[in-house]
């Protein structure tokens, strides 16, 4: 029996598209807080200007590493709402398959049995005893 292929919603792809967007954002600006760090000296390198500026206009003083993990951290948990949710609705169609085949097999032993008590009787009425 040939596995039969599960369609994939669209939702579930914009869900994905949104994470990984997400997670790669925050895996960029992650990149950008370590190359600041180990770039030249404050004056001249701009992530640090940048990260100053932004750190200023936030009111939190964290570089854009810890920001890059931040955003990273949500991209996954967006990823994972969106794996559990659509693998629980895959598992509640597998489930209804599985108690329908069940169901037509019962059906189709029942109607099985109905069929040769049916033709036992048959075989057992006497045709002296007809009218």
């Amino acid at each position: 029996m040939e596995k039969k292929q599960r369609k994939i919603a669209v939702g579930e792809i914009v869900g994905y598209s949104i994470a990984g967007a997400i997670s790669v954002g925050g895996l960029v600006w992650l990149i950008f807080g370590i190359i600041a760090d180990y770039l030249k000296p404050y004056g001249s390198n701009w992530i640090q200007k940048g990260e100053a500026a932004f750190s200023n206009w936030i009111g939190v003083e964290l570089s854009f590493r810890f920001w890059g993990l931040i955003v990273f951290l949500i991209g996954v948990s967006i990823f994972l709402i969106v794996v559990s949710r659509f693998a629980k609705k895959a598992d509640l169609e597998n489930d209804k398959r599985a108690r329908r085949a069940q169901r037509l097999i019962v059906e189709a032993e029942i109607e099985e049995n109905m069929d040769t008590a049916a033709n036992e009787e048959v075989d057992s009425v006497n045709p002296d005893q007809l009218p």
